[in-house]
């Protein structure tokens, strides 16, 4: 949302703030070109010992971003490791060291079952004592992951998000960067200037906590009860009796080793703020009382 508002001018000042100071100083360092030639693999051991001071590592690399976990299961690992060889480093010798002598993407799409069978037994003559007991693991984390082609390496789709920061030219950039302030602190103690547009990404209820840091639902929604400039949250859920859904966004959820369910995402505004709300249709489909079905 703040690239978003970095891109367009009619955005005087963008207030960036979170609790956590590692996020805002990722976004910044990415406007400023620092991820333009990373190609790193970030191997599970360079993740648990590089984490807490590198917040690229801790963001980019981690399950679903939550900055704790590593984002890929033991048994994947290899696997992704040697796409990223092969994508990013122009390597291929891990693939060949699979048995995937043909490593090149259109061959990859075209014969994943057989991609798949060939790491398997790979995997398991190199790894597993035990095959009978643990090869279900293998076969349940690759189904999950479906062999993605070379070109939707999950850690890569991560990077090309941080490199679109850094396709500014340098005056737009440091026009940018002159439109940014960072602040580190809790959501109440921004100042909210006139005619301001307030935007919340909150931690979801019900999912497990980002950063390990808890998060005071109650003390947010009466915080947003008092807000007069619109106010816009992203959530999963908000309480119907305080809050007003206006536009569903469905998606593929990366979050599950065995599956990519479809999820709906919602944006949400504070129900006193419900009747004077207008946004161009163009933006949103409405039904006729103007709220999301």
């Amino acid at each position: 949302m703040t690239h978003y508002a970095l891109k367009h001018k009619n955005y005087k000042k963008i207030v960036l703030n979170d609790i956590n100071p590692k996020p805002t100083q990722l976004f910044r360092d990415a406007i400023n070109g620092k991820y333009q030639n990373e190609t790193r693999w970030i191997s599970r051991e360079d993740f648990l010992r590089l984490k807490d001071t590198d917040a690229y590592i801790r963001y980019c690399w981690s399950f679903g971003n939550n900055g704790e976990n590593y984002m890929y299961s033991r048994e994947i690992e290899p696997w992704k490791k040697a796409l990223h060889f092969a994508r990013v480093l122009g390597d291929f010798s891990l693939l060949k060291e699979i048995g995937i002598e043909n490593a090149s993407s259109s061959w990859i799409i075209n014969h994943q079952a057989e991609c798949k069978d060939k790491y398997i037994k790979w995997y398991t003559a190199k790894f597993l004592q035990n095959p009978v007991d643990t090869n279900k693991a293998i076969c349940d984390a690759l189904l999950g992951a479906r062999l993605e082609t070379l070109e939707r390496l999950q850690n890569l789709e991560r990077l090309q998000r941080l490199q679109s920061l850094q396709r500014l030219q340098s005056l737009q950039r440091l026009q940018s960067l002159q439109r940014l302030q960072s602040l580190q602190g809790d959501y109440s103690a921004v100042k909210i200037e006139p005619h301001s547009i307030i935007y919340c990404d909150i931690p979801y209820q019900n999912t497990d906590e980002y950063d390990n840091q808890s998060f005071d639902y109650d003390r947010f929604f009466d915080w947003c009860a008092k807000q007069t400039e619109p106010l816009f949250i992203s959530s999963y859920d908000m309480p119907q009796e305080r809050f007003v859904c206006i536009e569903k966004i469905m998606h593929k959820s990366l979050l599950c080793a065995t599956s990519n369910h479809d999820i709906i995402e919602k944006v949400f505004i504070p129900k006193h703020q419900a009747k004077s709300y207008t946004l161009p249709e163009s933006l949103f489909n409405f039904d006729e009382m103007g709220f999301c079905n």
